[in-house]
């Protein structure tokens, strides 16, 4: 599979090399920035990076030693984007987590195009429903290399009861290394542009942006989630939150492989359920 991005960054890497940061906090904040540059040469490199973080991971070991804190998305490295009106940078809890998946590349964009994203996402999303603003068979065939959406999310858990609208857009990217290997990925880059008030009136979803990038690596496929966002909720402090983020996080990479297996055994929401009411 090959976009017309991707031949470009092919071409691109046979220059001189971009340098990109290596260090894997300083990474996520550069590929976030990075993510639309019209230069494809400069975010290849930081794929490469990606890479050589992902393949050495220990998959073996437990989400929490898997989990990563990093430093806060702002200014620069929001790549264009704003923090939404009412919430600041310095309140995000910003955790990432990598994944190994199963099955491969091509798979995942079941993931992506499937409209009813309910038990792809976490166990705290009781519902989402994705649109398209873009050609989604375009993308799935690899003749296109974006797809833009929007998913309508109601959260409903012990801290918490919101809607939110999640803007997301896909890439497809190829890299090639310097030995002449290609590097073939799709990442995500995820965004909400304004404070979401909760059912009580008293707590919001005050900001969410998040990099999702799935790497393939032979029969199975890499998983990198970082994200960087806050809630105002009366009584949960910065740590048992990050900690709600990494086991959400941990969730939605079992709930994807268990939705491409087609077997449903972790998640117990109703997929067939009808929308929720939105007051």
């Amino acid at each position: 599979m090959r976009s017309i991005l991707a031949l470009s960054i092919l071409v691109g890497c046979a220059r001189a090399p971009v340098e990109a940061p290596s260090e894997i906090g300083e990474l996520g904040l550069f590929l976030f920035e990075h993510f639309e540059d019209p230069e494809p040469e400069l975010i290849g490199a930081g794929w490469l990076n990606l890479a050589g973080f992902l393949q050495g991971v220990d998959y073996s070991l437990s989400a929490d030693e898997r989990a990563l804190t990093m430093p806060p998305l702002d200014g620069p490295s929001l790549g264009g984007l704003s923090i939404p009106e009412g919430a600041q940078a310095a309140d995000q809890v910003p955790v990432a987590i990598s994944g190994e998946s199963l099955y491969p590349l091509d798979d995942q964009l079941q993931l992506m195009t499937d409209p009813n994203q309910t038990c792809i996402e976490s166990s705290s999303t009781v519902w989402a429903g994705r649109t398209f603003s873009t050609d989604v068979a375009c993308f799935e065939s690899g003749a296109c290399e974006r797809l833009e959406t929007e998913t309508e999310v109601r959260k409903d858990s012990f801290f918490a009861k919101v809607w939110y609208d999640q803007h997301k857009t896909y890439r497809r990217f190829e890299v090639e290394d310097s030995e002449g290997g290609v590097l073939e990925l799709i990442a995500g880059r995820a965004w909400t542009d304004q404070v979401f008030e909760g059912d009580s009136g008293v707590n919001s979803w005050d900001q969410l942006f998040h990099l999702d990038v799935y790497l393939a690596d032979g029969p199975r496929t890499l998983r990198w989630f970082s994200m960087w966002s806050s809630l105002s909720v009366a009584g949960l402090g910065d740590d048992a939150y990050s900690n709600l983020v990494v086991n959400g996080l941990e969730e939605a990479l079992r709930f994807g492989d268990e939705y491409i297996a087609g077997v449903q055994t972790s998640c117990t929401h109703d997929r067939s359920a009808p929308r929720p009411e939105r007051r």
